[in-house]
């Protein structure tokens, strides 16, 4: 604790910013990486700045692996205490792996201040710059509606023509939560969407992309996908917890034919290069493969920190231009000291 207003945390470990199930903007789905973060809380203002080192992964390249930087800034205001939350956000991501630049963290990205692309500017800087908003809005006893916008690129000519242009990546999210339902005590429901448009995340480096270690630093599916997860939770008696999930997930993949890969923009560790066409881009594009999951856990606390596990996950995934199916079928019983359960929802 710095000061009365101020933590601060240095570590090894994932972070999250959002309220929702998924977040389009840092999820806690991928691999632990190395932070520092400073959390300022004065009256009803909560900033966040969060300077991490990534690691750009890439099978077949020597060497592997090779640190990546990303300068994250989050702004939340308390509107109206116990309503509304208003949030906004950037992220910087670049890598200094080129032999002309200086290696190692870009001293210029240590400004605390959010919305610095002058400091981009000055820098004459061509990393990945990523911004948006979020909110929270408590309208109802037990209800919550929650909310995330992103933008990658803005084009404001191509965005308001809506030509489908490429250059057009942003992400949306919108979700409701239904707590103590019909006045049941701990009976919790949620549902939420998500959409990413292709080449969301990705740059034209892609050591540059928002991703660690080969993963995606925000959604497990990369870009260009659409979801609807509806999630219920409930707990009839203080040591047994049952959560039921249900994932429906559209993603376009990129085609790959002898010597040559069309990227449509999923996968958000290649460049955007080898892309289809400029315009008339939409969600979906490629390979369309559309995934339904089922996920049921029933959990039961044995003693303190220690609980039994019963999973059992069901996954049904089909391209649509070949009618090909892949299913699998988990079942899964476990025992859980202190540890958090493995996920598989997507």
């Amino acid at each position: 604790k710095a000061a009365d207003f101020i933590d601060v945390q240095f570590g090894h470990d994932k972070n999250f910013i959002g309220n929702g199930y998924r977040s389009l903007i840092l999820s806690d789905i991928g691999k632990e990486n190395l932070f520092l973060k400073f959390h300022t809380q004065v009256w009803r203002i909560n900033y966040v700045n969060l300077f991490s080192e990534l690691t750009d992964f890439e099978q077949g390249r020597t060497p592997k692996q090779r640190k990546k930087y990303s300068a994250f800034h989050y702004l939340n205001v308390n509107v109206i205490p116990g309503k509304l939350d208003v949030g906004v956000f950037e992220n910087i991501v670049f890598a200094r792996n080129d032999s002309n630049q200086q290696q190692g963290y870009e001293i210029g990205y240590l400004n605390p201040i959010i919305f610095y692309r002058a400091a981009e500017h000055s820098l004459n800087s061509t990393d990945n710059s990523i911004i948006g908003i979020d909110a929270k809005w408590n309208f109802a006893k037990g209800f919550s509606f929650y909310s995330q916008f992103l933008l990658d690129e803005f084009h404001k000519d191509e965005l308001v023509n809506r030509t489908g242009s490429w250059v057009n990546k942003w992400a949306f999210q919108a979700g409701l939560k239904y707590l103590n339902v019909a006045n049941i005590n701990n009976l919790d429901l949620q549902i939420e969407t998500n959409l990413v448009r292709p080449y969301v995340y990705t740059h034209l480096k892609t050591d540059q992309s928002w991703s660690h270690f080969g993963q995606p630093m925000a959604h497990p599916m990369g870009a260009n996908f659409k979801e609807v997860l509806a999630i219920a939770r409930y707990q009839p008696i203080p040591r047994l917890n049952i959560v039921a999930k249900y994932f429906n997930i559209t993603h376009g993949g990129d085609s790959t034919l002898v010597g040559n890969t069309t990227h449509f923009g999923g996968n958000i560790l290649a460049d955007y290069t080898n892309r289809p066409k400029e315009d008339g881009i939409k969600i979906g594009d490629g390979i369309t493969q559309v995934t339904n999951l089922i996920d049921l856990t029933i959990s039961y606390q044995l003693y303190m920190r220690t609980f039994l596990d019963v999973r059992m996950v069901m996954r049904d995934s089909k391209i649509e231009s070949t009618q090909q199916n892949a299913g699998t079928n988990l079942f899964i019983v476990g025992l859980r000291m202190n540890l958090a359960g493995q996920r598989f929802d997507y």
